[in-house]
């Protein structure tokens, strides 16, 4: 009777458990039963810090794949050489975040609204982030590339056009610029952002050097941009740039397969 009942508070607890991983968003309602509590750690990890990178794509014949550096590592080379050309991108986990990162930048610098024809500032139907720690809770880079595509801005119309590039499998996924969150949190990753871009492409091909634009407004004439790496923290940085200054874009993307891998954790 005593082994029923622990197996009944085990199954509470459980129970307790996947409900809160639901809840943050973590993992989708319906998929919530296939939870282990060996995973609980991983989703914790998740949740507070660092979830993990990984290479994501299709193969030719649809299958997808996905590979962690630790993984990528042991392939050999032929393997390596069918699978990297259709890469979309790798898929980036931090703080109850994930999304998916581009391989590479757009090739130019862009600004982040067309110039004005008058000094009057062209108007972006998003509610401004004044202050860097708000601008930090933006994640919403689908919804703002939208609202700046009405205004043809060109920022964003270059991370929509990443999917046309021809570079890897960037036409498997459709792109956005990424919000001033995302960007944060790629940031405040790089160092493990950098190193699994190496352990990919197998030589050093680091998030340039630059500044970035990140789809948040700051006001009517200014926009939040990420600079790599800063002198100061990523959250204190220096204020929005001018909304016509030129910066680099790096596209993000929901891809499709990322509601679809490590329901299991690290597995």
């Amino acid at each position: 009777m005593k082994v029923n009942e622990n197996l009944t508070m085990a199954e509470r607890m459980k129970a307790a458990i996947v409900a809160k991983i639901v809840q943050a968003g973590l993992v989708a309602e319906g998929d919530a039963s296939r939870i282990r509590l060996s995973d609980v750690p991983y989703f914790i990890d998740w949740a507070t810090g660092f979830g993990g990178i990984w290479l994501v794509g299709e193969t030719v014949a649809g299958e997808e794949f996905f590979y962690s550096p630790e993984q990528w590592a042991v392939l050999d080379d032929a393997t390596r050489a069918a699978i990297l050309p259709r890469a979309a991108g790798m898929l980036f986990r931090a703080r109850g975040q994930e999304f998916v990162i581009a391989l590479q930048d757009c090739p130019e610098t862009y600004t982040w609204c067309p110039e004005p024809e008058d000094d009057t500032p062209i108007r972006v139907e998003l509610v401004n982030k004044g202050g860097s720690m708000s601008a930090a809770i933006d994640f919403d880079g689908p919804g703002n590339t939208t609202a700046l595509l009405a205004t043809e801005s060109p920022a964003a119309i270059a991370a929509v056009n990443y999917k046309n590039t021809g570079i890897h499998g960037a036409a498997l996924a459709d792109w956005y610029l990424p919000a001033f969150g995302q960007w944060s949190l790629v940031f405040a990753y790089r160092n493990r952002v950098n190193a699994a871009l190496k352990s990919f492409f197998g030589v050093n091909t680091n998030i340039a050097q630059a500044t970035f634009w990140s789809s948040t407004p700051q006001d009517n004439i200014r926009a939040w941009p990420l600079s790599n790496p800063g002198t100061t923290s990523y959250l204190h940085g220096p204020s929005g740039s001018l909304r016509t200054t030129l910066n680099k874009v790096r596209s993000c993307s929901q891809y499709k397969c990322t509601k679809r891998f490590m329901i299991y954790g690290k597995d």
